[in-house]
């Protein structure tokens, strides 16, 4: 019990898991990719780019189904706009 608790003390100080720090590395190299929207997104949702479910923000409303493209991050998010 208490190395549980450490472990999940320590992963809030130090500012997140190592799995999450990759993962927002690794929306950098995600920009002017292309992709499919998992779900609607208006303005959140979901797209898989590159075979992986990401978190998505965007402007316009984006059918599940449509072509995106990525545009930068914010936060957790990639942001993308349509395909059209």
């Amino acid at each position: 019990m208490t190395v549980i608790i450490f472990q999940k003390l320590w992963t809030v100080i130090s500012g997140g898991s190592r799995r999450q720090k990759l993962r927002i590395s690794q929306q950098i190299t995600l920009i002017d990719r292309t992709g499919i929207a998992h779900t609607g997104i208006d303005p959140v949702g979901s797209v898989i780019i590159e075979g992986e479910l990401w978190k998505a923000k965007s402007e316009a409303p984006i059918e599940r189904g449509e072509s995106v493209r990525v545009k930068g991050t914010e936060g957790v998010f990639v942001v993308v706009e349509p395909i059209r």
